[in-house]
């Protein structure tokens, strides 16, 4: 038999943080980067002023790619 959660154990579900208003200005200026590059995400870091890595790490946190 599989093993069970514990009754009344809560399981982890994959929720974003709450984004602050610092957070969604840059979340929304990623995606505008990314919409006027046409998804290319060499060309949006660049407009952004951001190395490509940083890029894919903003995509990650902010669900975007």
């Amino acid at each position: 038999m599989a093993a069970r959660p514990a009754p009344g154990r809560l399981r982890s579900s994959p929720t974003r943080p709450r984004l602050s208003e610092l957070e969604k200005a840059e979340r929304a200026a990623v995606a505008e980067a990314l919409r006027t590059a046409d998804g290319n995400r060499v060309r949006a870091a660049a407009q952004l002023g951001i190395g490509r890595a940083t890029l894919y790490r903003k995509l990650k946190r902010y669900g975007l790619g």
